[in-house]
């Protein structure tokens, strides 16, 4: 719902409209007939800030249960949240220290009411806002309602609203229907902060214009989720926060299909109606199901989930916290526990939003980590414990033992990780580092460089035989003889009595990497790259930086990083935001933000001739773009007619006399990323482009990289300062544009790099259509690879958005690798996704944002074998 944010920014920032709220010198009373749809309300009671603390042993802030200020009424010394009337200057006394916070009368000039602005300490606290709507006679009015973090809202003290979770303020986020009563209606909203911004936005709405308004977005409005229930299967068509208010909504059809029969079910249901549904006509356990809604454009379909046993929740929480058996110290073993861990995680912290297709998604590879982690317990087999498992084993009955007079015959032997984790397990197992031969004999463990056919021919591949009194371990190059030491070296962690066998072993994909921040080559880091060289990573993303190459150190840093990465087989990849979110253009000039232009906006100037612009900042760098022109369309002069007091916060005051209490028309680029994560900076200043190709020249200069990662990620805006905007560009060419700068800059340096980048901004089902450039990765040069990233799949509405996103790159004939995140059946959705163009699909990329790494064995996994431990709930 980005788009409707960005929409509403423009406009009300441009010309804000303000709803009365003064009825017989009342303030925040407005009278109902008196609202216009779409005008945000301003003036409230406000007060706060109350603590809204963690419970104890929480660490992190999900907005769940654990965040005790949304729970805590603060409003009972004055009759609570039911029984209270505020009023300016009434005192709440709260904690055991008696501290105070007084109501208090405030007027917004933005659209949104900012609590950041008017509360100190504004970290993890809750607020309350309250009004009065005046109306005539009893009737029904619809609002729209955006906040950030969670809200609670009272009408005339009944709790009609609780929407508990983390978000920004976005436009209608929410509607409320209320129910007013003929008098005046007093109105409570409670918002809480778990960090970041804090405030809301409300607003009356036209409810034909909200369902025209859901349509940009209709997947996320029709959510659903049915539960069983008794002897029935209940729940809302659509989402309970918004579709569920509004009326007169179409018909949908729904098709219910069931995985284990075939068995068919249809019924037709208003959008927004309670369903309640017969359970003995779903006589069994699990049903896709296919929604039909006409809207303006034709028919609209989505995919949702039944169970109708429902124990789903229940059954995989008892597969969660069942214990493991005692396992030996492997890497299976820990492939085991750190899945547990993760989806344990997972669900304490709310992350599966107690949704049953979230929870069904794992029951069979719950199941399969359980019946393995037996059969390793009761069977003690080594080579079941070997991860990631190898393509092809054959084995004999015999035994060889291993001991610490074997020898290691490496006639290439240079100094990488091949030695290095041999001397580790030989210490550890042996009490001593290896002993290297320069003979073929018995009891010798051979390292070869062979072409031999027997050796599979692709990157990586491996051969390990085993016999009585001999190893040999066949490769193509070194980086496939690690790979082969490093199961022959986790079969000797486990015993000393190896069991004669003949491993062929291959990756899957070619394409293994990781994203990993990058400040200096620390001990962590070592850490960090040496596990993923075990786990087979051949790429990582490396994301220091590389603005600031100039500084020795710094340079010096990142080389040793570089080549300690290479000494794990693992290929260092620079990564730079040539565009979008963070872009380093802006963090070098900040001059160089994407602004929102605001053309000739009308203002009063008071008797002091101060102007204070609602807007965090405007630009005002090398050329100015604050112009201020009279009525009569005359320009005024800067520094004579006017002084800039401040560009940051926005302060202008008026010094000809002649301009004071009459009317001043502004233009200028202001700067407010407020409620947008990702600042970007502006694809259309010819600096950005100067510093581009200085610090892409750099790059290459110093490291030669055979990938090159471009970034492209998750813009705010884009088309919308007033240097796009005289382009004249639609924000479609002005995308394809500068990708194809971009391009032109790295080739300049390198014809033969491959280029990475982030593919949201270019995606017709993800960023592309937030930033109203649909269309534009049709302008993508052919040979950058795509980096497709949907991190989640709570709903299977998100599954099929991904693997829609990742067919619209195969259809403009892309090559895609897909990204993954914490969560670990998101990994088996990418490899699903990249079934439908094998030919285009490179393999999975992890990232650890935030330190979360819970798919970082399971991403292993799927590279290596091409398939993961989970069930595949692919409809």
């Amino acid at each position: 719902m980005i788009h409707k944010l960005l929409f509403f920014i423009l406009t009300l920032i441009i010309s804000v409209g303000f709803s009365s709220a003064q009825i017989n010198n009342e303030f925040a009373v407005y009278n109902v007939d008196e609202l216009v749809d779409g005008e945000f309300l301003h003036d409230f009671l406000v007060i706060g800030p109350f603590p809204n603390p963690l419970a104890n042993g929480v660490q992190e802030y999900y907005l769940n249960e654990d965040c005790l200020g949304f729970f805590i009424d603060y409003l009972k010394p004055i009759g609570g949240e039911v029984g209270v009337m505020p009023r300016e200057g009434k005192v709440v006394q709260y904690g055991s220290e008696g501290k105070e916070n007084v109501w208090q009368a405030y007027r917004s000039s933005l659209f949104k009411v900012d609590f950041k602005q008017i509360f100190q300490p504004n970290d993890h606290e809750v607020a309350y806002a309250a009004c009065w709507i005046k109306s005539d006679r009893d009737q029904e009015k619809l609002f729209g309602l955006g906040t950030n973090d969670g809200v609670k809202v009272w009408l005339n003290g009944e709790l009609i609203h609780i929407n508990h979770r983390p978000r920004i303020i976005e436009i209608d986020d929410d509607y409320l229907r209320l129910k007013l009563n003929k008098g005046k209606n007093l109105l409570l909203l409670k918002i809480d902060n778990g960090g970041g911004r804090w405030g809301f936005a409300l607003r009356p709405v036209n409810e034909a214009i909200a369902w025209q308004q859901m349509q940009n977005d209709l997947a996320k409005e029709l959510f659903l989720e049915l539960k069983a229930d008794g002897d029935s299967i209940r729940g809302v068509l659509g989402d309970p926060y918004t579709t569920a208010h509004l009326h007169n909504l179409p018909n949908a059809t729904l098709v219910f299909k069931s995985l284990q029969s075939g068995h068919i079910n249809r019924i037709t249901a208003r959008l927004g109606s309670k369903l309640s549904l017969p359970q003995s006509e779903f006589p069994d356990e699990d049903y896709s199901i296919e929604i039909s809604v006409p809207v303006d454009t034709g028919i609209f379909t989505f995919p949702a989930y039944l169970s109708t046993s429902g124990n789903v929740i229940r059954d995989v929480r008892r597969l969660l916290y069942t214990d493991l058996p005692d396992l030996p110290e492997t890497r299976n073993a820990e492939y085991f526990r750190n899945t547990l861990a993760t989806l344990q995680w997972m669900d304490q912290a709310d992350k599966f939003f107690n949704h049953s297709y979230a929870y069904r998604r794992y029951k069979e590879g719950l199941e399969n980590i359980h019946s393995q982690a037996n059969q390793l317990a009761r069977e003690n087999d080594p080579l079941l414990a070997l991860f990631p498992k190898p393509q092809q084993i054959s084995r004999s009955n015999s035994v060889a033992v291993l001991s610490k007079d074997w020898e290691i015959f490496d006639p290439e032997k240079t100094d990488d990780f091949i030695s290095a984790e041999i001397d580790r397990v030989w210490n550890l197992v042996f009490k001593q580092s290896a002993v290297y031969s320069k003979k073929r004999d018995k009891n010798i463990i051979h390292l070869n460089i062979s072409n031999d056919r027997i050796v599979p021919d692709i990157e990586g591949g491996y051969v390990l035989q085993i016999t009585r009194d001999r190893v040999d371990i066949l490769a193509k190059t070194r980086q496939g003889l690690f790979y082969g030491i490093d199961t022959f070296l986790q079969l000797v962690q486990q015993t000393t009595h190896l069991p004669t066998c003949e491993i062929r072993d291959w990756p899957a994909f070619l394409y293994r990497g990781s994203y990993e921040p990058t400040p200096s080559l620390t001990e962590e880091y070592k850490q960090t790259i040496d596990r993923l060289a075990r786990l087979r990573y051949n790429m990582v993303y490396n994301s220091s930086n590389f603005a600031y190459l100039n500084d020795e150190k710094k340079l010096s840093d990142l080389k040793k990083v570089f080549a300690y990465c290479k000494s794990r087989f693992i290929e260092p990849i620079p990564y730079v935001e040539t565009f979008g979110g963070h872009t380093f253009t802006r963090l070098i000039d900040p001059c160089l933000d994407e602004g929102i232009f605001h053309d000739k906006e009308k203002w009063s100037v008071p008797e002091s001739g101060k102007i204070k612009l609602n807007s965090p900042r405007i630009l005002d760098c090398q050329t100015s773009t604050l112009h201020i022109f009279s009525k009569m369309g005359d320009e005024l002069t800067r520094d004579i007619d006017y002084t800039l007091l401040s560009a940051e916060p926005p302060l202008i005051r008026i010094d000809n006399p002649s301009y004071i209490n009459s009317t001043v028309f502004l233009s200028y680029d202001a700067i407010d990323f407020a409620e947008q994560k990702f600042p970007a900076s502006c694809p259309s200043d010819p600096r950005a482009w100067e510093i581009e190709r200085e610090v892409i020249g750099r790059i290459f200069e110093h490291f030669q990289p055979r990938y090159f990662h471009i970034g492209q990620d998750e813009a705010g805006y884009v088309n919308t300062c007033s240097r796009c905007l005289s382009r004249g560009l639609s924000n479609k060419e002005i995308m394809i544009d500068e990708i194809n700068r971009v391009y032109g800059i790295v080739r300049e340096f390198s014809k033969d790099v491959e280029i990475h980048m982030w593919g949201d901004l270019f995606n017709d089902y993800q960023n592309a259509i937030l930033l109203k450039a649909k269309g534009c990765g049709e302008g993508i040069p052919k040979d950058i690879v795509q980096l497709d990233w949907r991190y989640t799949a709570v709903t299977h509405y998100e599954r099929m958005a991904m693997m829609n996103q990742m067919k619209y790159f195969f259809d403009l004939g892309l090559r895609v690798v897909g990204v993954s995140w914490w969560e670990p059946a998101n990994v088996m959705d990418i490899l699903i996704s990249g079934d439908r163009k094998p030919s285009n699909f490179l393999g999975v990329m992890h990232t650890a944002w935030g330190g979360l790494r819970g798919g970082l064995m399971t991403t292993a996994e799927a590279n290596w074998n091409g398939k993961v431990i989970w069930g595949r709930l692919d409809f």
